[in-house]
Protein backbone atom coordinates (compact mmCIF):
# COMPACT_ATOMS: atom_id res chain seq x y z
CA UNK A 1 0.00 0.00 0.00
CA UNK A 2 1.50 3.48 -1.36
CA UNK A 3 2.42 6.50 1.77
CA UNK A 4 -0.20 8.99 2.06
CA UNK A 5 0.87 11.84 0.74
CA UNK A 6 -1.64 15.22 1.16
CA UNK A 7 0.09 16.83 -1.80
CA UNK A 8 -0.53 14.16 -3.68
CA UNK A 9 -4.31 14.35 -3.54
CA UNK A 10 -4.95 17.71 -2.92
CA UNK A 11 -6.30 18.31 -6.17
CA UNK A 12 -8.62 15.67 -5.78
CA UNK A 13 -9.56 17.53 -2.35
CA UNK A 14 -9.92 20.55 -4.25
CA UNK A 15 -12.68 18.99 -6.14
CA UNK A 16 -14.58 17.97 -3.17
CA UNK A 17 -14.64 21.82 -2.05
CA UNK A 18 -16.16 22.62 -5.23
CA UNK A 19 -18.90 20.09 -4.91
CA UNK A 20 -19.58 21.38 -1.42
CA UNK A 21 -19.93 24.88 -3.07
CA UNK A 22 -22.92 23.02 -4.75
CA UNK A 23 -24.39 22.56 -1.50
CA UNK A 24 -23.13 25.11 1.17
CA UNK A 25 -23.07 28.27 -0.99
CA UNK A 26 -26.66 27.51 -2.62
CA UNK A 27 -28.22 26.65 0.56
CA UNK A 28 -28.55 30.13 2.55
CA UNK A 29 -29.20 31.28 -1.21
CA UNK A 30 -31.97 29.23 -1.96
CA UNK A 31 -33.81 29.86 1.29
CA UNK A 32 -33.04 33.64 0.79
CA UNK A 33 -34.68 33.83 -2.79
CA UNK A 34 -38.11 31.46 -2.09
CA UNK A 35 -38.65 32.84 1.61
CA UNK A 36 -37.47 36.27 1.47
CA UNK A 37 -40.48 38.68 1.11
CA UNK A 38 -37.57 41.12 -0.51
CA UNK A 39 -36.92 38.59 -2.86
CA UNK A 40 -39.37 37.70 -5.95
CA UNK A 41 -37.00 36.93 -8.68
CA UNK A 42 -39.01 34.13 -10.19
CA UNK A 43 -42.62 36.22 -10.19
CA UNK A 44 -43.83 33.31 -7.60
CA UNK A 45 -46.57 35.28 -5.91
CA UNK A 46 -48.17 32.57 -4.07
CA UNK A 47 -46.40 31.41 -0.66
CA UNK A 48 -47.06 28.17 -0.71
CA UNK A 49 -45.84 27.85 -4.28
CA UNK A 50 -43.03 29.40 -3.03
CA UNK A 51 -41.99 26.49 -0.48
CA UNK A 52 -43.20 23.85 -2.98
CA UNK A 53 -40.55 25.18 -5.60
CA UNK A 54 -38.18 25.21 -2.22
CA UNK A 55 -38.56 21.91 -1.49
CA UNK A 56 -38.31 20.85 -5.47
CA UNK A 57 -35.02 22.59 -5.86
CA UNK A 58 -33.40 21.42 -2.24
CA UNK A 59 -34.36 17.82 -3.25
CA UNK A 60 -33.05 18.08 -7.10
CA UNK A 61 -29.86 18.51 -6.31
CA UNK A 62 -29.64 15.09 -4.16
CA UNK A 63 -32.12 13.15 -5.95
CA UNK A 64 -29.83 14.13 -9.40
CA UNK A 65 -26.67 13.02 -7.11
CA UNK A 66 -28.86 9.57 -6.44
CA UNK A 67 -29.22 8.59 -10.01
CA UNK A 68 -25.12 9.63 -10.91
CA UNK A 69 -23.28 8.78 -8.15
CA UNK A 70 -23.38 5.33 -7.82
CA UNK A 71 -23.05 4.90 -11.94
CA UNK A 72 -19.72 7.11 -10.96
CA UNK A 73 -18.45 5.39 -8.46
CA UNK A 74 -18.46 2.25 -9.91
CA UNK A 75 -17.12 3.90 -13.43
CA UNK A 76 -13.78 5.22 -11.20
CA UNK A 77 -13.27 1.60 -10.45
CA UNK A 78 -12.91 0.98 -14.65
CA UNK A 79 -11.67 4.02 -16.00
CA UNK A 80 -9.78 5.56 -12.68
CA UNK A 81 -10.24 7.98 -10.83
CA UNK A 82 -8.53 10.83 -12.99
CA UNK A 83 -10.76 10.97 -15.93
CA UNK A 84 -13.72 10.88 -13.71
CA UNK A 85 -13.14 13.72 -11.68
CA UNK A 86 -12.30 16.04 -14.50
CA UNK A 87 -15.99 14.90 -16.41
CA UNK A 88 -17.41 16.17 -12.47
CA UNK A 89 -15.83 19.50 -12.90
CA UNK A 90 -16.51 20.62 -16.41
CA UNK A 91 -20.01 19.24 -15.48
CA UNK A 92 -19.92 21.23 -12.71
CA UNK A 93 -18.69 24.43 -13.80
CA UNK A 94 -21.61 24.00 -16.82
CA UNK A 95 -24.63 23.53 -14.10
CA UNK A 96 -23.29 26.99 -12.16
CA UNK A 97 -23.65 29.27 -15.31
CA UNK A 98 -26.62 27.63 -15.99
CA UNK A 99 -28.00 28.49 -12.23
CA UNK A 100 -26.61 32.07 -12.92
CA UNK A 101 -28.33 32.44 -16.62
CA UNK A 102 -31.54 31.37 -15.17
CA UNK A 103 -31.44 33.90 -12.18
CA UNK A 104 -30.66 36.81 -14.56
CA UNK A 105 -33.28 35.43 -17.20
CA UNK A 106 -35.73 35.27 -14.12
CA UNK A 107 -35.89 31.26 -15.09
CA UNK A 108 -36.98 29.48 -13.22
CA UNK A 109 -36.69 26.29 -15.72
CA UNK A 110 -33.02 27.25 -16.57
CA UNK A 111 -32.48 27.30 -13.01
CA UNK A 112 -33.43 23.74 -12.23
CA UNK A 113 -31.86 22.62 -14.98
CA UNK A 114 -28.46 23.93 -13.79
CA UNK A 115 -29.21 22.54 -10.48
CA UNK A 116 -30.14 18.75 -11.26
CA UNK A 117 -27.00 19.09 -13.52
CA UNK A 118 -24.43 19.50 -10.30
CA UNK A 119 -26.02 16.75 -8.93
CA UNK A 120 -25.98 14.33 -11.80
CA UNK A 121 -22.31 14.98 -11.92
CA UNK A 122 -21.39 15.16 -8.33
CA UNK A 123 -18.53 12.83 -8.32
CA UNK A 124 -16.10 14.05 -6.67
CA UNK A 125 -17.06 12.66 -2.92
CA UNK A 126 -17.23 9.28 -3.65
CA UNK A 127 -14.39 9.28 -5.96
CA UNK A 128 -11.94 11.30 -3.86
CA UNK A 129 -12.99 8.55 -0.55
CA UNK A 130 -12.08 5.86 -3.02
CA UNK A 131 -9.03 7.58 -3.97
CA UNK A 132 -7.96 8.33 -0.39
CA UNK A 133 -8.87 4.63 0.71
CA UNK A 134 -6.39 3.47 -2.41
CA UNK A 135 -3.31 5.38 -0.41
CA UNK A 136 -3.97 4.09 2.94
CA UNK A 137 -4.02 1.46 5.38
CA UNK A 138 -6.45 0.65 7.90
CA UNK A 139 -4.98 1.87 10.42
CA UNK A 140 -4.79 5.37 9.42
CA UNK A 141 -7.91 5.45 7.08
CA UNK A 142 -9.85 7.39 9.69
CA UNK A 143 -7.71 9.72 10.15
CA UNK A 144 -6.60 10.33 6.20
CA UNK A 145 -10.74 9.91 5.66
CA UNK A 146 -10.95 12.64 7.90
CA UNK A 147 -9.26 15.11 5.80
CA UNK A 148 -12.48 14.85 3.53
CA UNK A 149 -14.24 16.38 5.82
CA UNK A 150 -12.04 19.01 6.55
CA UNK A 151 -12.26 20.37 3.06
CA UNK A 152 -16.08 19.78 3.61
CA UNK A 153 -15.77 21.84 6.95
CA UNK A 154 -14.10 24.41 4.85
CA UNK A 155 -16.58 24.47 2.11
CA UNK A 156 -19.22 24.78 4.50
CA UNK A 157 -17.64 27.55 5.91
CA UNK A 158 -16.47 29.64 2.67
CA UNK A 159 -19.49 28.72 0.68
CA UNK A 160 -22.19 30.24 2.77
CA UNK A 161 -19.95 33.25 3.28
CA UNK A 162 -19.10 33.59 -0.44
CA UNK A 163 -22.69 33.76 -1.02
CA UNK A 164 -24.21 35.69 1.26
CA UNK A 165 -21.58 38.64 0.37
CA UNK A 166 -21.87 37.74 -3.23
CA UNK A 167 -25.16 38.06 -3.12
CA UNK A 168 -25.19 41.83 -1.94
CA UNK A 169 -24.88 42.92 -4.93
CA UNK A 170 -26.59 40.50 -7.12
CA UNK A 171 -28.18 37.23 -7.26
CA UNK A 172 -26.00 35.28 -9.90
CA UNK A 173 -22.60 36.55 -8.92
CA UNK A 174 -21.95 33.81 -6.29
CA UNK A 175 -22.78 31.07 -8.90
CA UNK A 176 -20.40 32.56 -11.75
CA UNK A 177 -17.66 32.66 -9.09
CA UNK A 178 -18.43 28.83 -8.37
CA UNK A 179 -18.22 28.37 -12.13
CA UNK A 180 -14.82 29.65 -12.22
CA UNK A 181 -13.52 27.61 -9.33
CA UNK A 182 -14.56 24.74 -11.27
CA UNK A 183 -12.95 24.72 -13.84
CA UNK A 184 -9.86 25.87 -11.90
CA UNK A 185 -10.28 22.44 -10.43
CA UNK A 186 -10.74 20.66 -14.04
CA UNK A 187 -7.41 22.46 -14.50
CA UNK A 188 -5.94 21.25 -11.31
CA UNK A 189 -6.64 17.63 -11.95
CA UNK A 190 -5.89 17.62 -15.55
CA UNK A 191 -1.77 18.74 -15.01
CA UNK A 192 -1.57 17.60 -11.64
CA UNK A 193 -3.18 14.57 -10.04
CA UNK A 194 -1.85 11.72 -10.65
CA UNK A 195 -3.75 8.30 -10.79
CA UNK A 196 -4.03 6.57 -8.16
CA UNK A 197 -6.31 3.48 -9.17
CA UNK A 198 -4.26 1.24 -10.63
CA UNK A 199 -5.74 -2.37 -9.99
CA UNK A 200 -8.76 -2.12 -12.95
CA UNK A 201 -11.82 -3.72 -12.38
CA UNK A 202 -14.26 -6.21 -14.52
CA UNK A 203 -17.21 -4.85 -13.40
CA UNK A 204 -19.50 -3.34 -16.26
CA UNK A 205 -21.04 -0.40 -15.96
CA UNK A 206 -24.73 0.48 -16.82
CA UNK A 207 -26.62 3.70 -17.33
CA UNK A 208 -29.00 2.08 -14.88
CA UNK A 209 -26.60 1.29 -12.44
CA UNK A 210 -28.60 3.26 -9.53
CA UNK A 211 -31.24 0.70 -10.11
CA UNK A 212 -29.56 -2.43 -7.67
CA UNK A 213 -27.67 0.11 -5.92
CA UNK A 214 -29.76 -0.99 -2.64
CA UNK A 215 -30.23 -4.25 -4.05
CA UNK A 216 -26.48 -5.18 -3.50
CA UNK A 217 -25.84 -2.96 -0.67
CA UNK A 218 -28.49 -5.22 1.32
CA UNK A 219 -26.83 -8.42 0.31
CA UNK A 220 -23.77 -7.22 2.41
CA UNK A 221 -25.25 -7.74 5.89
CA UNK A 222 -22.61 -5.13 7.53
CA UNK A 223 -23.32 -2.65 4.42
CA UNK A 224 -26.82 -3.20 5.02
CA UNK A 225 -27.06 -2.42 8.22
CA UNK A 226 -24.53 0.87 7.95
CA UNK A 227 -26.93 1.66 5.27
CA UNK A 228 -29.58 2.43 6.96
CA UNK A 229 -27.81 3.92 9.84
CA UNK A 230 -26.63 6.28 7.58
CA UNK A 231 -30.04 6.83 5.63
CA UNK A 232 -31.52 7.62 9.61
CA UNK A 233 -28.83 10.04 10.51
CA UNK A 234 -28.82 11.80 7.07
CA UNK A 235 -32.75 12.07 6.83
CA UNK A 236 -31.91 13.29 10.56
CA UNK A 237 -29.27 16.16 9.43
CA UNK A 238 -31.66 17.03 6.41
CA UNK A 239 -34.86 18.07 8.20
CA UNK A 240 -32.46 20.36 10.49
CA UNK A 241 -29.59 22.08 8.14
CA UNK A 242 -32.33 23.54 5.54
CA UNK A 243 -35.20 24.14 7.70
CA UNK A 244 -32.71 26.22 10.81
CA UNK A 245 -32.23 28.28 7.79
CA UNK A 246 -35.75 29.13 7.15
CA UNK A 247 -36.46 29.43 10.52
CA UNK A 248 -33.80 32.32 11.37
CA UNK A 249 -35.12 33.95 7.83
CA UNK A 250 -38.62 33.78 8.23
CA UNK A 251 -38.64 34.68 12.71
CA UNK A 252 -35.74 36.71 12.53
CA UNK A 253 -35.48 38.09 9.44
CA UNK A 254 -32.19 37.32 8.53
CA UNK A 255 -30.88 38.33 5.14
CA UNK A 256 -28.54 36.06 3.01
CA UNK A 257 -25.42 37.29 4.16
CA UNK A 258 -26.34 36.44 8.05
CA UNK A 259 -27.44 33.37 6.86
CA UNK A 260 -23.90 32.57 5.45
CA UNK A 261 -22.80 33.42 8.79
CA UNK A 262 -24.84 30.97 10.68
CA UNK A 263 -23.81 28.20 8.48
CA UNK A 264 -19.94 29.20 8.66
CA UNK A 265 -20.28 29.51 12.72
CA UNK A 266 -21.27 25.90 12.34
CA UNK A 267 -18.57 25.10 9.17
CA UNK A 268 -16.20 26.06 12.40
CA UNK A 269 -17.62 23.58 14.61
CA UNK A 270 -16.93 21.02 11.84
CA UNK A 271 -13.66 22.07 12.04
CA UNK A 272 -13.37 21.86 15.79
CA UNK A 273 -14.95 18.64 15.77
CA UNK A 274 -12.20 16.82 13.31
CA UNK A 275 -8.93 18.22 14.26
CA UNK A 276 -9.33 18.34 17.73
CA UNK A 277 -12.00 16.29 18.96
CA UNK A 278 -12.13 12.99 16.65
CA UNK A 279 -7.91 12.80 16.97
CA UNK A 280 -8.65 12.48 20.65
CA UNK A 281 -11.31 10.01 20.71
CA UNK A 282 -9.71 7.80 18.34
CA UNK A 283 -6.93 7.37 20.73
CA UNK A 284 -9.37 5.47 23.30
CA UNK A 285 -12.35 4.34 21.07
CA UNK A 286 -12.83 2.25 17.66
CA UNK A 287 -14.64 5.03 14.59
CA UNK A 288 -17.83 3.03 14.91
CA UNK A 289 -18.02 3.51 18.99
CA UNK A 290 -17.18 6.91 18.24
CA UNK A 291 -19.88 7.16 15.24
CA UNK A 292 -22.26 5.76 18.03
CA UNK A 293 -21.97 8.43 20.79
CA UNK A 294 -21.97 11.24 18.06
CA UNK A 295 -25.45 10.05 16.56
CA UNK A 296 -26.48 10.95 20.67
CA UNK A 297 -24.81 13.62 20.78
CA UNK A 298 -26.44 15.33 17.42
CA UNK A 299 -30.16 14.21 18.63
CA UNK A 300 -29.54 16.18 22.26
CA UNK A 301 -28.28 19.13 20.39
CA UNK A 302 -31.28 18.95 17.38
CA UNK A 303 -34.21 17.73 20.23
CA UNK A 304 -33.30 21.27 22.31
CA UNK A 305 -33.38 23.30 19.23
CA UNK A 306 -37.09 22.21 18.55
CA UNK A 307 -38.36 22.91 22.12
CA UNK A 308 -36.62 26.14 22.28
CA UNK A 309 -37.63 29.05 20.27
CA UNK A 310 -34.88 31.75 21.83
CA UNK A 311 -32.10 32.79 18.98
CA UNK A 312 -29.02 32.88 21.31
CA UNK A 313 -30.44 29.11 21.90
CA UNK A 314 -30.15 27.93 18.17
CA UNK A 315 -26.88 30.00 17.97
CA UNK A 316 -25.40 28.12 21.22
CA UNK A 317 -26.62 24.66 20.35
CA UNK A 318 -25.80 25.02 16.63
CA UNK A 319 -21.96 23.93 17.50
CA UNK A 320 -22.42 21.26 19.38
CA UNK A 321 -24.78 19.51 16.70
CA UNK A 322 -21.72 20.62 13.95
CA UNK A 323 -18.92 18.64 16.28
CA UNK A 324 -21.09 15.85 17.23
CA UNK A 325 -22.57 15.78 13.15
CA UNK A 326 -19.42 16.26 11.40
CA UNK A 327 -17.83 13.15 13.67
CA UNK A 328 -20.70 10.97 12.92
CA UNK A 329 -20.73 11.81 9.23
CA UNK A 330 -16.59 11.59 8.59
CA UNK A 331 -17.31 8.06 10.79
CA UNK A 332 -19.93 6.83 8.84
CA UNK A 333 -17.55 6.98 5.89
CA UNK A 334 -14.78 5.17 7.60
CA UNK A 335 -17.16 2.68 8.82
CA UNK A 336 -18.65 1.53 4.81
CA UNK A 337 -14.82 1.46 3.72
CA UNK A 338 -13.72 -0.60 6.62
CA UNK A 339 -17.00 -3.14 5.97
CA UNK A 340 -15.74 -3.73 2.29
CA UNK A 341 -12.51 -4.79 0.38
CA UNK A 342 -9.82 -3.37 -1.40
CA UNK A 343 -11.47 -3.85 -4.83
CA UNK A 344 -14.71 -2.14 -3.75
CA UNK A 345 -14.14 0.66 -2.47
CA UNK A 346 -15.35 2.97 -5.45
CA UNK A 347 -18.40 0.82 -5.25
CA UNK A 348 -19.23 1.18 -1.48
CA UNK A 349 -18.04 4.92 -1.57
CA UNK A 350 -20.67 5.23 -4.56
CA UNK A 351 -23.69 3.19 -2.42
CA UNK A 352 -22.82 5.30 1.23
CA UNK A 353 -22.97 8.85 -0.98
CA UNK A 354 -25.99 7.69 -2.68
CA UNK A 355 -27.49 6.68 0.51
CA UNK A 356 -27.09 10.02 2.03
CA UNK A 357 -28.39 11.47 -1.90
CA UNK A 358 -31.94 9.86 -1.56
CA UNK A 359 -32.13 10.59 2.05
CA UNK A 360 -31.53 14.71 1.32
CA UNK A 361 -33.77 14.53 -1.35
CA UNK A 362 -36.77 13.30 1.43
CA UNK A 363 -36.00 16.09 3.53
CA UNK A 364 -35.46 18.52 0.87
CA UNK A 365 -38.97 17.81 -0.05
CA UNK A 366 -39.80 18.27 3.55
CA UNK A 367 -39.45 21.98 2.93
CA UNK A 368 -43.11 22.16 1.37
CA UNK A 369 -44.63 21.27 4.74
CA UNK A 370 -42.94 24.17 6.64
CA UNK A 371 -46.61 26.39 6.29
CA UNK A 372 -48.52 23.18 7.88
CA UNK A 373 -46.53 21.43 10.29
CA UNK A 374 -44.05 25.03 10.89
CA UNK A 375 -40.29 24.92 10.84
CA UNK A 376 -39.89 23.51 15.00
CA UNK A 377 -42.03 20.41 14.10
CA UNK A 378 -39.35 19.73 11.22
CA UNK A 379 -37.09 19.95 13.81
CA UNK A 380 -38.13 17.86 16.04
CA UNK A 381 -39.00 15.07 13.52
CA UNK A 382 -35.40 15.46 12.70
CA UNK A 383 -34.00 14.34 16.34
CA UNK A 384 -36.40 11.32 16.31
CA UNK A 385 -34.67 10.01 12.91
CA UNK A 386 -31.20 10.63 14.82
CA UNK A 387 -31.97 8.59 18.05
CA UNK A 388 -32.92 5.99 15.70
CA UNK A 389 -29.82 6.14 13.79
CA UNK A 390 -27.84 6.05 17.30
CA UNK A 391 -29.67 2.95 18.44
CA UNK A 392 -29.32 1.20 15.35
CA UNK A 393 -25.28 1.81 15.53
CA UNK A 394 -24.96 0.45 18.70
CA UNK A 395 -26.81 -2.57 17.54
CA UNK A 396 -24.36 -2.75 15.12
CA UNK A 397 -21.41 -2.12 17.10
CA UNK A 398 -23.36 -5.17 19.23
CA UNK A 399 -23.41 -7.30 16.07
CA UNK A 400 -19.57 -6.97 14.79
CA UNK A 401 -17.38 -6.29 17.46
CA UNK A 402 -14.42 -4.29 16.56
Amino acid sequence: MAKFSFKEVAPCLFAIFIDILGFGLVAPLLVAIFTSPESNIFAIASSSLRYLCLGVTLALYPLLMFFGTSFIGDLSDVIGRKKTLLFSMIGMAFSFVLMSIGIVASSLTLFLLGRGLSGLVSASQSVALATISDLSTKDNKAIHLSYVALIQCIGFVVGPLMGGVLSGTTFYAPFLWAALFAFLAFLWIAFSFEETFTKRSDKRISIMRFLNVFTEAYQNKRIRELGFVFLLMQIGVGLYLPIILILLTTEFGYKPLFLGLFNGYMGAGFAVGLLLVLPQMLKRLKIEQIVCISLFTTFLAQFFSSIFHAQVLIWLLAFPFAIAVEIAFSGMFTSFSNAADERSQGWVMGISVAIMAIAWAVAGFSAQLVPIFGVHTLVFIGSLFLVASGLFMKKYCSNHPI
